[in-house]
């Protein structure tokens, strides 16, 4: 039987991480990696985005997008958020609901209302994205990054 399970990681001086895996039966074959990010970066990306981040009582969604090879993937979460940004191609980060850059195919929510939200990716046209894990929601919590990904083309 499948299993379909949520991990949470955490570390001192480091906002948590929370990601859907899928287990297989007999185990997982390949492997996906959680990253967290400490308070210290957190504050810096924040400062060059000339905002705040309340990790106190909201949280936020990182959705990445595996094979993404062109800028312009349109992603929209359905939770309330206090905005978005991406990683630009000088490594800089900027206001954004697209992906900015093929070298960090991500936009990070943050300020995101805790809940259940939806996430949403619109490719560019004549490409695909699809979720890796087929779940209608995904858990937001104070203090902790929700990690979505989906494998493009």
């Amino acid at each position: 039987m499948n299993a379909t399970i949520l991990l949470r990681a955490t570390l001192t001086d480091d906002v948590g991480v929370e990601t859907v895996f899928s287990v297989p039966p007999g185990g997982a074959t390949g492997q996906d990696y959680l990253t967290l990010s400490t308070t210290t970066k957190l504050a810096a990306l924040a400062s060059a985005l000339s905002t705040t981040f309340d990790t106190a009582t909201k949280g936020l969604v990182i959705v990445e997008l595996k094979g993404a090879t062109t800028t312009d993937y349109a992603i929209s979460i359905g939770a309330n958020s206090g905005g978005s940004f991406g990683i630009d191609a000088g490594g800089m980060p900027a206001a954004s609901t697209a992906t900015l850059s093929t070298t960090s195919p991500e936009i990070v929510y943050y300020d995101v209302d805790p809940g259940m939200t939806t996430v949403t990716v619109t490719p560019p046209a004549g490409r695909t994205c699809t979720p890796d894990y087929a779940v209608p929601s995904y858990e937001v919590d104070p203090g902790i990054g929700t990690q979505v990904s989906f494998s493009c083309d």
